[in-house]
């Protein structure tokens, strides 16, 4: 986010770190998977294993 207050949220709120995070990384051409915290998941299956119940 700038410092005019400007945001790509689609609420209108001002952007998190992992909200600039996912938005930089769509903009970037990323198509793939983002965790909550707006980092790219390079590997889902380890990444969906690691938060199953178990």
């Amino acid at each position: 986010m700038d410092t005019m207050g400007k945001t790509r949220r689609w609420d209108g709120e001002a952007e998190t770190e992992a909200d600039e995070r996912f938005f930089d990384l769509r903009e970037s051409g990323y198509k793939g998977p983002i965790d909550q915290d707006g980092h790219r998941v390079d590997d889902l299956e380890m990444w969906m294993d690691e938060r199953r119940p178990r």
